[in-house]
C-alpha cells in the first residue's frame, strides 16, 4: 500500500530569492534561458528615432537545449517515476504522474486530485507505456493507494 502527496503550490505564496522580486523563480530562468540563446544588438542610425534593438538567434548557442519531439526512454531508465491510476469501466484511467520519493510516498501536483471526484486507486511504478495495448517488456507492479495527502 503506498500514499499519494498532493502538492497544491497554488494555496501558497511563489518562491522568491534574490533578484527580481516582481518574478517567479520559474519566469527569471526562463528570462536566463533567454538571454543565453538570443543575440540582442542596439544601433542607432542616421536618426535618432530610427535607433532601436536587433534580435537574432545565436548560432553557436553551447547550452543544454529545450526538448522538443524529445526521445524514447529505455525501459527501467526512470524507476521512480509513477503513473497514477483512477477506476473507470475498463480498468484504470492513469490520468496523473509522480515521483517516489520514499518507499512508502509518491509525490505529485495538487491539481490531480480533482479527476473524476475520487482519490486514485493505484500507482503504478516500472511501466514503459500504459497503453495496454504495447508490448514494452516492462515489468510493471501496481500499488493500491491507501490515503491521499493534501499539503
Amino acid at each position: 500500500m503506498i500514499e499519494i502527496i498532493f502538492s497544491d503550490f497554488s494555496r501558497k505564496p511563489p518562491v522568491w530569492s534574490d533578484g527580481d522580486k516582481s518574478k517567479r523563480i520559474s519566469e527569471r530562468k526562463c528570462d536566463e534561458y533567454s538571454r543565453d540563446v538570443i543575440h540582442r544588438t542596439h544601433y542607432v542610425a542616421l536618426q535618432a528615432s530610427d535607433s532601436g534593438v536587433v534580435t537574432a538567434p545565436k548560432c553557436d548557442y553551447q547550452g543544454t537545449g529545450l526538448i522538443v519531439g524529445g526521445e524514447e526512454a529505455s525501459v527501467g531508465e526512470f524507476p521512480h517515476m509513477a503513473a497514477i491510476g483512477w477506476r473507470n469501466e475498463t480498468g484504470y484511467a492513469f490520468q496523473c504522474g509522480g515521483s517516489l520519493i520514499s518507499p512508502k510516498f509518491i509525490l505529485t501536483a495538487g491539481h490531480c486530485i480533482k479527476f473524476g471526484g475520487a482519490d486514485p486507486a493505484i500507482a503504478r511504478l516500472g511501466d514503459h507505456n500504459i497503453d495496454p495495448t504495447v508490448n514494452d517488456r516492462a515489468d510493471h507492479v501496481d500499488f493500491e493507494v491507501g490515503h491521499s495527502i493534501i499539503r
